[in-house]
């Protein structure tokens, strides 16, 4: 019970900041690892969790790697890991004042 409640935060997380991400990543995080490679950042949901003021916004975004480690056996003793690898983030100042929706 407590891996399917686990993965399924992992999950929400994952889709909420990188596009593409299936049900196929469920099925990994049982194994303890998952590897996701050359992901699209959802830019807008950075913008928020960065709070990026309106004269500037994302531009591009992708990361080449995604690593993530969960220790089922240990969960209560070892580290969740997870490791970026090869992150580009290009911030850029707005011509004009973006539309807040």
């Amino acid at each position: 019970m407590l891996q399917r409640g686990f993965s399924q935060l992992v999950l929400q997380y994952t889709r909420q900041y990188f596009k593409g991400i299936t049900a196929d990543l469920k099925l990994s995080l049982w194994g303890g690892d998952v590897v996701l490679k050359d992901l699209d950042l959802r830019l807008d949901a950075l913008e928020q969790t960065f709070r990026i003021p309106d004269t500037h916004e994302f531009s591009s975004g992708s990361l080449k790697e995604l690593r993530i480690h969960i220790p089922w056996t240990a969960l209560t003793t070892q580290p969740v890991e997870i490791t970026l690898t090869d992150l580009d983030l290009t911030l850029e100042r707005t011509t004009a004042t973006r539309r807040v929706v």
